[in-house]
């Protein structure tokens, strides 16, 4: 997850965006039929976006802590010009930027795309973001894909469940389900988006067929189970992950049968043994004894754990790899320089040697730039999420630093154009590789990386 703490920001997101981003005049997309209506978004600075859109029903009532199930479809036209609310979390989505509406009810997915008629179908990159599984949102204004989208891709950034909310296990609850397991919504969330984006994406211009998976930190950890999933197959054709991955070594999993007892105690906290009383409970009331768990001595003690189901996960990633079980398609994989050696360079380091161990390709980075805001500024190194605000192309405003922090045209700038072309080169085609670009090796023994610092080439990643 970005650390953007002392960034300035405590005005507000509103304000935020209103200051850095001049009042332009949005016109009114043409409305777009999907399976569940029309819906209505806005054209602005030669992209579209269409913003809350709901991939499934409202997870409330009896739905909560089940598998996402179908959209209600509605008549008329959806107005898709504002953020559905995110899902139940405490604070703000990214430190520094605000903290956003909250519900239950937010299963829902943004998506921009070229403003201009497309020649034929584009690629797409479906985007997941960090937080621990306990923050995050997909309307964030980190994660807006205008400039992602100006290089000629649609990106779609979506909501999913989160802490007790996403990760919930019970043995009623296994029980009930017709897989015969509990657990794990998060990821079902994030494969019922992906189907989603199948059945309806071409209407957008998008290409079903080419869906490209990209992620940070807890995100990048999603996509390396989802690359190991039996219900993923064929729902994204490549994938990149930024400083995140369940391959550190030692399984980030627990059993079913651990993920029932960690819900059993949570239910007997929260004085509701039984499911119908844990679905009768308010949302808040479970929130704020998930985030006192999440927070005891800095360890999660609450359902903060995703499980080997059976379902979903036959078994941990690394032996889904051992088995030769991963899906064999391209892989973008990195980590920044000041990110945790063993949570988050170990797991990058490791997930490339063995997606490249099956013949895969795979296109390794080495992120150093620092950039220069607090706190990576003051700090001096490139820490974890240093690497976002280049590839979304959202410097923090410079009028919050003057002229002691600026974002500077030539380095900067550059930098962040570069790696968006070698993160859509590699969308649109499994290569990042393009014209006039530093050429990028793929991964092998000898961990030949792109570095992106202050210079951009080809470095042997560094032994730490």
């Amino acid at each position: 997850m970005l650390a953007l703490g002392g960034l300035g920001l405590a005005g507000g997101l509103g304000v935020y965006v209103l200051l850095f981003y001049p009042l332009v005049l949005a016109g009114q997309a043409e409305p777009i039929r999907i399976e569940t209506g029309l819906v209505q978004g806005l054209t602005q600075g030669g992209v579209s976006v269409y913003r809350g859109i709901p991939f499934a029903a409202a997870p409330i009532g009896d739905l909560r802590w089940r598998a996402p199930q179908p959209a209600t479809s509605w008549q008329g036209v959806r107005d898709a010009s504002r953020f559905a609310p995110v899902c139940m979390q405490s604070g703000e989505t990214v430190p520094g930027l605000g903290v956003e509406p909250t519900s239950e009810d937010c299963l829902y997915l943004n998506i921009w795309t070229p403003a201009e008629e497309p020649t034929g179908p584009l690629p797409v990159m479906v985007w997941l973001y960090g937080g621990g599984h306990h923050v995050g949102s997909g309307s964030a204004r980190l994660y807006w894909g205008d400039r992602i989208a100006g290089k000629g891709v649609i990106v779609v950034t979506l909501n999913y469940r989160l802490g007790a909310f996403g990760m919930m296990a019970h043995p009623e609850l296994s029980a009930e389900a017709e897989y015969g397991a509990s657990g794990n919504y998060l990821l079902l969330d994030q494969i019922a988006a992906l189907q989603w984006v199948q059945r309806n994406i071409a209407a957008f211009g998008g290409d079903p067929g080419n869906v490209t998976l990209f992620g940070q930190s807890a995100g990048g950890t999603s996509i390396s189970r989802l690359m190991v999933s039996p219900l993923t197959e064929g729902l994204f054709q490549r994938a990149i992950a930024q400083s995140g991955g369940d391959l550190r070594g030692a399984p980030d999993t627990v059993s079913l049968t651990e993920a029932e007892q960690i819900g059993l105690d949570f239910a007997a906290k929260l004085g509701a043994p039984s499911l119908a009383e844990l679905r009768a409970l308010p949302a808040a009331e479970i929130l704020a004894n998930d985030i006192a768990g999440y927070f005891d001595n800095g360890t999660p003690e609450g359902p903060h754990k995703i499980n080997v189901d059976g379902y979903v996960l036959p078994g941990t990633v690394s032996d889904a790899y051992a088995q030769g079980r991963e899906h064999h398609i391209p892989l973008l994989v990195g980590y920044n320089s000041g990110d945790d050696p063993l949570i988050h360079r170990g797991a990058g380091r490791r997930w490339a040697h063995v997606h490249a161990q099956g013949g895969d390709d795979v296109f390794a980075y080495y992120f150093t730039k620092v950039p220069p805001y607090p706190p990576f500024r003051f700090r001096g190194i490139a820490g974890h999420g240093a690497e976002l605000i280049y590839l979304f192309g959202f410097p923090p405003p410079a009028f919050f630093y003057a002229v002691e922090f600026p974002w500077n045209a030539a380095r900067d700038a550059k930098l962040s154009d570069m790696m968006l072309t070698y993160w859509t080169n590699f969308a649109a085609t499994g290569d990042p590789n393009g014209e006039a670009m530093p050429l990028w090796p793929d991964f092998n023994e000898d961990e030949n990386v792109l570095e992106f610092g202050d210079a951009v080439g080809v470095i042997e990643l560094p032994q730490e």
